[in-house]
């Protein structure tokens, strides 16, 4: 019996060991301060994900003309609602996944679609942002 416990003593102080020093080498992810929306930018306005709609496909319908497809990404766009200034060019987004993503537009509205995904956007400024 003695002879077991022997062997069993260096291996639980072994794993007691191991497991504070891993537990000391994990540190929690700090938490985000803000993430910002999707958003579209499409002739000198500004559209954001229009969270009221589930499915773009519900919304999309005969009067939606298409306006074109997004040509490129621009992580600044949400600043355009503060008055920023910056170097926006038409149909861009704020997502990488949206370029290459079809645009269909009908008054305020606006749909983007990439595969199955239909997404409902919404014009913002800065009087409808909060």
């Amino acid at each position: 019996m003695k002879k077991y416990l022997l062997a069993i003593v260096p291996l639980i102080v072994f794993m007691l060991s191991a497991c504070s020093y891993l537990s000391s080498e994990i540190e929690a992810e700090p938490a985000l301060t803000y993430v910002v929306a999707p958003m579209v930018y499409v002739n000198d306005r500004v559209y954001i994900l229009n969270s009221s709609v589930r499915d773009g496909r519900t919304i999309l319908d005969d009067s939606f003309v298409f306006i074109g497809e997004i040509q490129g990404f621009n992580a600044n766009i949400h600043r355009l609602l503060h008055g920023d200034t910056i170097d926006a060019t038409n149909l861009q987004a704020n997502a990488h996944e949206y370029v290459g993503a079809r645009l269909y537009h009908s008054g305020n509205d606006l749909v983007v679609v990439f595969g199955e995904f239909y997404i409902p956007m919404q014009y913002i400024t800065i009087t409808n942002l909060n």
